[in-house]
């Protein structure tokens, strides 16, 4: 994995991305690596479980859990997808998660400052 980074280092030094863009690699872990792919993220599912545990000390905390599914994992056009089958996976990502689809949704709702009193008090 070290030497797939210090490749990819150089390969952006020297080409660059466009502003806002961060690489996702991923690298098979105990296989014989088949190559690279160009990837998206794959779909998963998180099923999270938090156990409340105590430490030695007496404080409570929350320790979280649980199983994640893969639900494209057969598809080597996803990140999970590629590792899965052999390949270093390298995905372009940026951080910007707004549904722009769903913003004039939203504005749509009205939202009323003065409804949030009424929260709590028998108001709808």
């Amino acid at each position: 994995a070290a030497r797939v980074a210090w490749y990819l280092a150089r390969l952006l030094a020297q080409r660059g991305l466009p502003a806002g863009t961060l690489l996702n690699v991923n690298v098979p872990a105990g296989t014989e690596v088949k190559g690279f792919r160009v990837t998206r993220l794959g779909i998963r599912r998180y099923r999270d479980v938090f156990d409340r545990r105590v430490d030695p000390r007496g404080r409570v905390y929350y320790w979280m859990a649980g199983e994640v599914e893969d639900l494209d994992q057969d598809d080597i056009s996803t990140d999970t997808g590629a590792v899965r089958a052999g390949y270093i996976s390298v995905t372009p990502i940026e951080f910007d998660l707004t549904k722009y689809a769903a913003l004039d949704v939203v504005r749509d709702w009205n939202l009323d400052l003065t409804a949030v009193a009424a929260v709590g008090e028998g108001q709808p």
